[in-house]
């Protein structure tokens, strides 16, 4: 009996919080149609804390989005798809999810949600249509991804050829002002000798000199001694210097999926190659 009242109870607070949710699930509409997104976001959370349906969290997933906070939005339609019962609410779910990954630009993601809706519902046209504008979108975005790789690509190949040339141009003038450095030290070397030599003239000036007036001193002495006179005789002296020297039907939308397709592969083909190619070029040194 005990276990029975038990069981009882369990079912009666289970109802009682259906019927909760229920409610907080007719305010939060009520807010919504009216654009009260605020609002109904509140009552569709409490809704989800009496008992977690998919169609709280489907209803809150829109009320995100329709804010703008597309991440979150698409966490709660990924919610309403796994909690969905009914084929219809799970297609959906997942049609919103593929809306939600579009507004943040992932392209794939969307795509792939946009599948799932159309394998549980092939006549979503809506969802045909937005599945082409993804494949339009994702394939300019791998375009604009390749023609980005490839300017870096190229940007790489003029910083390095760049830094060739400043390399070459710095070992040039390392190697001029090398040579200059001898020139201006052969220069030197050639001054000091001058010098040196102009120095040993000049001794040897005043050493012939000092000779010639001794000598003269003796001549004198000598002519004194003699009796005779004699005139003396200089020699001139040579000096040496050096010198320094950047609206479609249903019909069109799966004609143009096919394109689409056709040039999606294309795209992926390339990125493929391209990626196969080294990015920067070897340096020699």
């Amino acid at each position: 009996m005990k276990y029975v009242l038990l069981i009882l109870l369990f079912f009666t607070m289970q109802n009682i919080d259906a019927q909760s949710a229920h409610k907080y699930l007719r305010s939060g509409n009520a807010a919504y149609n009216d654009r009260e997104y605020d609002v109904a976001e509140e009552a569709y959370r409490k809704a989800l804390e009496k008992d977690r349906s998919a169609k709280a969290a489907y209803n809150l997933g829109n009320t995100v989005f329709n804010q703008e906070r597309y991440e979150e939005a698409q966490k709660h339609f990924a919610e309403a798809s796994r909690f969905a019962k009914s084929p219809d609410l799970k297609s959906k779910a997942f049609y919103n999810m593929g809306n939600s990954f579009f507004k943040m630009q992932k392209y794939k993601e969307s795509i792939n949600a946009y599948k799932e809706a159309l394998q549980i519902n092939p006549e979503d046209d809506q969802a045909i249509k937005n599945l082409v504008i993804a494949k339009q979108k994702l394939i300019e975005q791998q375009k604009q991804e390749q023609e980005q790789k490839e300017k870096d690509q190229d940007k790489e190949k003029q910083e390095d050829q760049d830094e060739n040339k400043d390399k070459k141009e710095q070992d040039k003038s390392d190697e001029n002002q090398d040579k200059k450095g001898e020139s201006q030290e052969q220069e030197q070397n050639k001054e000091k000798k001058n010098e040196e030599k102009e120095s040993e003239e000049q001794n040897k000036e005043q050493k012939d000199e000092k000779q010639k007036e001794k000598e003269k001193q003796d001549g004198e002495e000598q002519d004194k001694k003699e009796g005779q006179e004699s005139d003396p005789t200089a020699g001139d002296q040579e000096e040496q210097s050096g010198e320094p020297t950047e609206s479609l039907s249903k019909q069109e939308a799966r004609r143009l999926l096919e394109i689409m397709e056709d040039e999606e592969l294309k795209v992926q083909e390339k990125l493929r190659r391209a990626q196969s190619k080294p990015s920067k070029s070897d340096k020699d040194w």
